[in-house]
């Protein structure tokens, strides 16, 4: 067998290693890929390895120079294992691998940086992420990968990455953000939300990392994104609005209330506010008949969240539509709901010929009222009369003089 000397790259260290044949290489690849666990008593191929003087280690970083993603990536996850070396050698190791690696193969080498949240690989990664001379693809990787390091020094950097060139990479700084946590972030995501040039898909990177940050200095922002062209944005924003909590957007989200593109969102945004002023509205949109089925079935859904006896003045109508799921999902609203008010109307659908609409009305009932009286309407009746109506008393006339 002939021996080789390789320059690893880390510091003096020189590392004598077999020369192995491509398919050589790739069987020891394939056994490490394979080991239940990177052990010498667990892998034969470390083993192997490790007896002739070659550091398992240094053998998987050789992976990042491959031409073959696949191996790259094999390479990123190989790396994770804890036996191969404590975090801090191994992002040292990685780092300067990374010296010797031709740019356009880095990626995985950074993402796997950032998925070993070690401290050392931070100034490599934001320097890569504002180098306009780095492969894009490069600068996307270390953009995700430091949206795993919650620190204050990583924003300037991706606020900056914000202004990237590429479409991706503002995207990916965007999302990273948002994982961070750091409030310092958001003047940054609200001006490239709001700059005019900028494409749908970073607006909806940046509308979700304001969520996710709860910055309450993007509500303004969001609620003009409301009424961008593009349905996504509009949706991102109307759940955006409905995450960060704040119920002074209730009446603004009730206006939109009837943007075909995005109903689904505004519903799931108002029961997320979870304000009152929301129950009327969603109530008239699932009884509105030329409302998709799907969007009234969600308003109904919704409308389960509050109890309120409003919820039962909302959408007790439909109890009596033709469509059997609509008075489904109208009865498992009011149970969801627990106001006494929905009992003398869902008494008599205990008897309906559809199982579906009777059984439910009897989970319903016995939701509401903690009591099991099955499907005898006679029984709920006796314990729970409707109320005696009472006539207005006459209204008496003024004597005359």
């Amino acid at each position: 067998m002939k021996w080789i000397t390789r320059w690893i790259g880390l510091g003096t260290l020189c590392v004598t290693i077999p020369a192995m044949a491509s398919d050589g290489r790739e069987m020891i690849w394939s056994a490490i890929d394979d080991c239940p666990s990177i052990k010498t008593n667990n892998c034969p191929a470390l083993e192997t390895l490790i007896k002739q003087g070659t550091s398992p280690l240094l053998t998987v970083l050789t992976g990042f120079r491959s031409s073959d993603q696949s191996r790259r990536s094999r390479a990123a996850v190989i790396v994770m294992r804890p036996e191969l070396g404590d975090p801090a050698k191994r992002c040292q190791a990685m780092i300067d691998t990374a010296k010797t690696t031709a740019d356009s193969l880095r990626g995985e080498l950074y993402g796997a940086m950032g998925r070993l949240k070690h401290g050392c690989a931070i100034p490599v990664l934001t320097k890569v992420v504002v180098d306009p001379h780095t492969d894009a693809r490069n600068r996307v990787y270390a953009a995700n990968a430091l949206g795993n390091f919650p620190r204050a020094e990583i924003v300037e950097p991706l606020v900056q990455a914000l202004n990237d060139p590429a479409m991706r990479v503002q995207a990916a700084a965007a999302h990273s953000l948002g994982a961070i946590g750091q409030t310092a972030a958001g003047p940054g995501l609200i001006n490239r939300m709001l700059t005019v040039i900028t494409p749908p898909s970073v607006r909806i990177a940046c509308a979700n990392a304001l969520a996710k940050l709860g910055d309450q200095r993007a509500i303004a922002p969001l609620a003009i994104m409301l009424h961008h062209r593009v349905a996504e944005v509009r949706k991102t924003a109307t759940l955006a609005l409905g995450t960060l909590r704040n119920k002074a957007v209730v009446p603004l989200l009730v206006q939109r209330l009837y943007d075909p593109g995005i109903q689904e969102a505004l519903v799931g945004a108002l029961v997320t506010l979870g304000d009152e002023r929301g129950i009327a509205p969603l109530g008239a949109l699932a009884r509105n008949e030329s409302i998709a089925k799907t969007t009234r079935l969600r308003a109904l859904q919704g409308l389960g969240h509050w109890q309120s006896a409003q919820v039962h003045k909302s959408i007790a109508p439909l109890l009596n539509h033709t469509d059997p799921e609509l008075v489904v999902a109208t009865v498992t609203a009011l149970g969801q709901s627990k106001t006494k008010e929905s009992i003398p109307s869902l008494v008599p659908l205990t008897t309906s010929p559809t199982s579906d609409i009777s059984n439910t009305a009897v989970w319903a009932l016995e939701k509401i009222t903690s009591k099991r009286l099955g499907g005898d309407p006679d029984a709920w009746m006796r314990a729970y009369p409707p109320p005696a109506k009472t006539e207005p008393p006459p209204t008496s006339r003024p004597k005359g003089p």
